[in-house]
């Protein structure tokens, strides 16, 4: 937040060894990655970080046209035995003013509602598995994580990272409780739809059947999802 300048999605240049310089040109404006549209820089943080494939599917803007890249291999390195992907260039900035602070904020906030839908979409798809997935203690060890990667470089940078990590959680909570599922604000939004397609009211009785197993069932996921994380914070899953 307290930087002076935002990230755009436009390419301004490349490091030495760089992978897809080959690929990419200076003045190229991010229009999709591994078919995940790119509206700000936030955009390609998520894409790249949760991308399966070494070598996705590109399109840029060149000249007022779009452009298909196709493939496009990205620098990878290991960590801890584990391939990653990394950016290999930089992009322009945009300076701070009125307009492009509303901008920012409205662009990421949307950004950010994305990144949770498409993540919960990637749940249910099989994009990404039960390894992917954290609960309180996850959290707490990547809130502890970015705290202090942030202390490296400063306490306010160490506090934007906390602050961001709550507003996913926020919104997270926000849509993962819209979703119509039993027990949920989301399954009772659901349950009066269908009372007003229905014309009449659902028995009482059975929509609390419907709520208690619905309430139970999402206890014992909890349960599964925090075993997991306590076992992969003993194993070094985390990091």
């Amino acid at each position: 937040l307290q930087q002076p300048y935002y990230a755009s999605t436009t390419i301004s240049s490349f490091p030495e060894k760089s992978v897809t310089v080959n690929y990419l040109q200076e003045g190229d404006k991010l229009e999709e990655i591994d078919g995940y549209a790119i509206w700000n820089s936030r955009d390609i943080s998520f894409a790249i970080g949760t991308c399966k494939n070494y070598e996705p599917n590109i399109k840029v803007s060149r000249n007022g046209q779009t452009v298909d890249l196709g493939n496009v291999p990205l620098y990878t390195y290991d960590s801890d035995g584990e391939k990653k992907i990394a950016l290999d260039f930089y992009v322009d900035k945009v300076d701070k003013n009125f307009f492009s602070v509303c901008e920012q904020t409205i662009g990421q906030t949307v950004s950010t509602v994305r990144m949770v839908w498409a993540s919960l979409v990637g749940l249910v798809t099989g994009k990404f598995g039960f390894n992917d997935m954290s609960g309180p203690v996850g959290v707490a060890s990547a809130i502890t994580t970015v705290a202090s990667q942030g202390l490296e470089t400063g306490f306010l940078d160490a506090f934007n990272n906390i602050l961001y990590i709550m507003m996913i959680l926020t919104i997270n909570l926000g849509i993962f409780n819209l979703l119509p599922v039993p027990a949920l604000d989301g399954g009772r939004l659901l349950f009066l739809l269908i009372e007003l397609v229905r014309r009449k009211p659902i028995p009482q009785k059975y929509e609390g059947v419907i709520h208690g197993v619905g309430f139970a069932l999402l206890m014992v996921f909890m349960l599964a999802v925090t075993f997991n994380d306590i076992v992969r914070v003993f194993t070094g899953g985390f990091g």
